[in-house]
């Protein structure tokens, strides 16, 4: 008995989709220290949190109006906690301090 096998010529070698890399579907680690956020949008300064390996980020009306953040776009970051350059771990919990956009912004030299 015999197996035949199809000959693949050299174009559609490369038709063929590559395996994916066992780096590109790992999560990211966590970074070693918290990056500077402030003064971003709520939507952006999550984005950028969890693409560099934070897992745990919040926020809160920083007015004390005790407002929810629906539309993350409507919300500009003007404190963090921890601080921009502050040592973390895979257990820490980044608090982003928010008020929306056209309100006042406090020390945080943010234009809102």
């Amino acid at each position: 008995m015999t197996t035949k096998t199809a000959a693949v010529w050299p174009s559609e070698k490369s038709a063929q989709p590559s395996p994916v890399s066992a780096a590109a579907t790992s999560p990211p680690s966590t970074p070693d220290t918290v990056l500077n956020v402030v003064c971003q949008d709520l939507k952006n300064a999550e984005e950028v949190l969890r693409a560099a390996g934070i897992r745990t980020v919040r926020s809160d009306d920083a007015s004390g109006r005790g407002r929810r953040q629906i539309i993350d776009s409507n919300w500009i970051v003007v404190r963090q906690s921890p601080t921009a350059g502050s040592s973390i771990s895979q257990a820490t919990v980044v608090v982003l301090g928010t008020v929306k956009f056209g309100e006042p912004t406090g020390d945080s030299g943010c234009r809102s």
